[in-house]
């Protein structure tokens, strides 16, 4: 008899204990943990309920300074739905409930809260898989406060996460880093996927975004001061321009032969960074002024790549080059605009060659005719992409002392 009583508070010890276990298992997948019926504030009961009579929602969105109630309502409720099928939206709908106060006082808290909302609504629908993102917001709070700013006044952000739904991970990531990647970082990091890429045009612009969404990120919550935000925006400019200079120099190549100098020696193109890009300082939107410049005049010859049996005259060369640069920056393709470029400042006139030599872009300065606002960009003249002996020269001839 007493080997039974123990065998049965034994079992109902264990019993006990593995109801617990299991409940917080249930809890967690149905989220009647984070919705305790005694204590549901009115914004919660409002999601769970399928069919509030309109008094009913009346009294609680009416709280909050939306000018349309019925369609915040509407809106509110749209972020309970999941738009996958296989995506439950009984889950989501939980967890929406278990973030609803903090999100709506959140919401409210922004300039034009109607606008908030809706926008806040159509980059959720984009991301997909709500209840996971509403399960991260209930966890990180912080996090559930930068969504809705970053809905609330930063479109370009948020319209960057509606077009690149995988960058959530991106935007977590940001509130991770303990500060932003340097231009070294962000070169290595751009070269090993642009290795032996056949289509440069949707890493570029994947790149792009995740670094201003990083950027923008940071910049939202005031982690970085503004001189390392427009660094990190330049950077980004820099390293994309160096890729695709890059890729397009080979083709050149293969088209019309190896530049070279007078003595044989292969010469390379300079670009020189103007406007706020050369004073690293550019903005999200800010277009890229530059100057193509090479060492001195000549001929290509063929190398083992050339496809051709044609050759061109340096000049020649590095205009086209410069061109297909601008024409890839600026291309608006299905991923939109990369860059604006900005090639107005040549010594040639605005019709005339867009790469000139070193010497030929000295003498226009030196002789008096370069005018007063191509003396003053100058000033901010910066070489972003080149070998070590054609930036250091161009270096030179933009900084020198002109009459």
């Amino acid at each position: 008899k007493d080997s039974l009583t123990d065998a049965r508070r034994a079992f109902e010890h264990d019993y006990r204990q593995r109801t617990v276990v299991n409940r917080r298992i249930l809890d967690h997948l149905l989220h009647d943990a984070f919705v305790d019926d005694s204590q549901t504030e009115a914004e919660a009961d409002l999601v769970l309920d399928p069919n509030p009579p309109e008094s009913r929602i009346a009294e609680v969105m009416g709280r909050y300074p939306f000018s349309d109630i019925g369609q915040a309502y509407r809106n509110l409720m749209s972020l309970g739905e999941e738009n996958i099928r296989f995506l439950s939206t009984r889950r989501c709908r939980h967890f929406l409930a278990a973030i609803a106060p903090e999100l709506l006082k959140a919401i409210a808290a922004t300039p034009d809260p109607d606008s908030t909302l809706v926008q806040l609504s159509q980059v959720s629908d984009s991301l997909g898989g709500k209840g996971a993102l509403w399960e991260l917001l209930n966890i990180n709070r912080p996090s559930l406060d930068l969504y809705v700013r970053l809905c609330a006044a930063c479109p370009y952000l948020a319209g960057i996460l509606t077009s690149n739904p995988g960058m959530i991970d991106e935007l977590m990531d940001s509130l991770m880093l303990e500060g932003l990647p340097t231009y070294e970082m962000l070169d290595t990091a751009l070269a090993d996927l642009c290795y032996g890429a056949e289509d440069l045009d949707p890493i570029l612009h994947s790149f792009k975004d995740a670094q201003h969404l990083r950027v923008g990120v940071r910049d939202i919550l005031g982690k970085d001061d503004i001189q390392a935000t427009h660094a990190a925006l330049s950077a980004t400019a820099e390293v994309c321009l160096k890729q695709i200079a890059l890729a397009q120099y080979d083709k050149m190549i293969m088209k019309y032969g190896q530049p070279v100098s007078g003595t044989g020696r292969p010469l390379d193109l300079a670009i020189l960074a103007l406007g706020k890009l050369g004073g690293g300082e550019p903005n999200y939107h800010s277009d890229l002024d530059i100057v193509f410049l090479y060492e001195e005049d000549g001929q290509t010859v063929a190398t083992n790549r050339t496809r051709r049996g044609q050759s061109t005259t340096n000049s020649h060369f590095f205009s086209e080059l410069g061109q297909k640069i601008i024409k890839v920056t600026g291309h608006l393709g299905v991923h939109g605009r990369l860059y604006e470029v900005d090639p107005r400042l040549r010594p040639t006139g605005g019709s005339g060659t867009l790469a000139v030599s070193i010497d030929e872009f000295t003498r226009y300065f030196a002789d008096g005719s370069g005018r007063l606002w191509e003396r003053q960009a100058l000033c901010k003249g910066r070489v972003i992409h080149g070998g070590a002996e054609v930036a250091q020269r161009t270096g030179v001839a933009a900084h020198r002392r002109m009459p």
